[in-house]
């Protein structure tokens, strides 16, 4: 039997109840299914082998988790350590080098000004008597002890020559290797000059020499320029030793 409600509705009406009803009927049966998801996490919760499935599972996230954390530090950890490593290598090298640069810097200088001092020495022997061409009666003696002198003195114009052409080349060197320290610096200047007056001064002394050739003792020969340059060179050499570093110095101080 129809319902009389229902046939008083306009059809507009009744099409607008069926939709409502339907829509009822949409949220009963999602209301059913919630409720049917609830019951079942419910069960997996209260049940022993739910709660170690969960505990499975989550404790094996978390440990996943914890290992990438722990992978990753190490891994940032050693990449680091290996960055630094890198840089110690490559300073440790530098120095190597640079020490090496100086002792090769600091050689030659030394080797120069030696045979510059060595140079004024021989000179300074070719003027004794043992020398002298007026000591010997034949012609052949004399000429030949000319030529050895003058031979002495071509080496000592070369060395001194050396000399002039790299005195300030050996002053930047001491300046660069020893980062402008004033001290060496001084040290050095003061070497260099009184080398320089060392060689003029025996140079002149020889010259005199061949024009009258009267014997000298050689132990006088430019005495006071050659005591000069011993002091200044020990003075020079002391501050260079004051003043060179080394790693074994900071840990043997002794």
């Amino acid at each position: 039997m129809a319902n009389p409600d229902l046939q008083a509705l306009s059809d507009e009406q009744k099409h607008s109840l069926q939709e409502e009803r339907y829509i009822a009927e949409i949220i009963k049966i999602r209301s059913g299914e919630k409720s049917e998801e609830r019951r079942w996490l419910r069960l997996l919760f209260e049940t022993a082998g739910g709660t170690a499935f969960i505990t499975v599972v989550l404790g094996g996230l978390l440990g996943t988790m914890v290992n990438s954390c722990v992978q990753s530090s190490l891994q940032a950890r050693e990449f680091a350590q290996s960055q630094e490593k890198s840089k110690s290598d490559l300073a440790l090298t530098q120095y190597k080098d640079y020490l090496e640069r100086r002792q090769d810097a600091m050689k030659s200088t030394y080797d120069l000004v030696g045979q510059c001092a060595s140079a004024c020495t021989t000179l300074a022997s070719r003027m004794s008597s043992d020398n002298n061409p007026k000591k010997y009666p034949t012609q052949k003696e004399k000429e030949e002890l000319i030529h050895q002198n003058n031979d002495t003195y071509e080496k000592f114009q070369k060395l001194e020559d050396d000399w002039r052409s790299n005195r300030d080349r050996f002053g930047l060197w001491v300046s660069y290797y020893y980062e402008g320290n004033a001290d060496v610096i001084r040290c050095w200047n003061d070497t260099k000059e009184s080398l320089t007056k060392y060689l003029d001064r025996t140079e002149a002394e020889y010259r005199q020499y061949i024009e009258d050739y009267r014997s000298r003792d050689q132990a006088k020969v430019a005495e006071k320029e050659k005591i000069d340059y011993e002091t200044k060179v020990g003075k020079f050499t002391q501050c260079l030793q004051r003043n060179n570093r080394y790693f074994w110095k900071i840990y043997f101080p002794d």
